[in-house]
């Protein structure tokens, strides 16, 4: 197992630069691997790989734990650039009047546990336009999906990005790319010291589809992005060619869409069996699934 960690980091460093110090890190054999030229910046609560030609980071990647969840910082709402990027991030005036949203892809309701977390989470350099009914709809929905499994697993590693190519629309006057699909990636060890995997990959575009319907295999995500994920595990073939949907099971709720001028916290209240009864800090209901024996999901408990 050190000649493979050793191996990997040659691999994916030997031309690449590095920034910053990750005081979560994630272990090296987890760490993704790839040829292309990106900047790895080490934020103190999750890293990302920044790709220059497109403004935006081709991956984040973090640890998410159950503790974490129990602790809530104010949102900033504070978008800043990146000051670990020299040549300049993206920022306001690229956005602006753009028609499309500043998407997260380290949620901020993942960052809430410290003030730090929070203000990183807002950097431009994890931000990606999205479409605004993708980014308060089904984008949102799965990063709640995301949180409820690390509820349910007690920790997860988080990967988030962008699927970049050549080709894609351009906004602002840093020409960022705008992307037209966006994956995600867990990855949990089981009680046996197994590891589970599943990803997600989604257009950039409204859907009110089940979740499920966007789960795909790591090896999916890949082929359209050119990123080997988990390379340092010997047994990555094992989850990465499949996945079992009975690990990562969900009960899916018939969510109302956004519209394009509707706000997240706005959508029509909409009720099922095993729906949380909390409310939210704008009076609607929570939209989580109850936890097991209980009225309130985790976080209304």
């Amino acid at each position: 197992m050190r000649f493979k960690i050793s191996f990997l980091i040659l691999f994916i460093f030997t031309s690449t630069q590095i920034v910053g110090q990750n005081l979560r890190e994630v272990p090296a054999e987890i760490f993704p691997s790839f040829e292309k030229d990106y900047l790895i910046i080490r934020h103190k609560n999750y890293t990302i790989a920044y790709s220059e030609k497109h403004e935006q980071a081709a991956f984040v990647i973090y640890k998410l734990t159950k503790k974490e969840l129990y602790k809530h910082e104010e949102r900033s709402n504070h978008f800043i650039e990146d000051p670990d990027i020299n040549t300049s991030s993206a920022n306001d005036d690229d956005y602006y009047q753009s028609g499309y949203d500043r998407g997260h892809l380290a949620p901020a309701a993942d960052m809430s546990f410290s003030k730090t977390a929070m203000e990183e989470s807002f950097f431009y350099s994890n931000m990606s336009p999205q479409k605004p009914s993708f980014n308060r709809g089904i984008w949102k929905r799965m990063e709640e999906q995301v949180r409820d499994w690390a509820y349910l697993k007690d920790s997860l590693i988080v990967i988030t990005g962008p699927v970049l190519k050549d080709g894609l629309e351009k906004i602002g006057p840093n020409k960022v790319s705008v992307p037209e699909y966006y994956f995600k990636i867990v990855l949990s060890k089981t009680e046996d010291g197994e590891y589970e995997a599943l990803g997600l990959l989604v257009e950039n575009k409204k859907s009110s589809a089940p979740l499920s319907q966007f789960f795909v295999t790591i090896d999916s995500i890949e082929k359209v992005t050119s990123i080997n994920f988990f390379a340092g595990i010997p047994i990555q073939e094992s989850f990465e060619s499949s996945y079992d949907a009975s690990y990562w099971e969900i009960e899916d709720i018939d969510y109302v869409e956004v519209t394009e001028d509707e706000d997240n916290d706005e959508e029509e209240e909409h009720k099922t069996a095993h729906q949380c009864e909390g409310k939210t800090k704008k009076g609607t209901r929570c939209k989580r699934n109850a936890v097991e024996n209980s009225k309130y999901c985790w976080q209304h408990q």
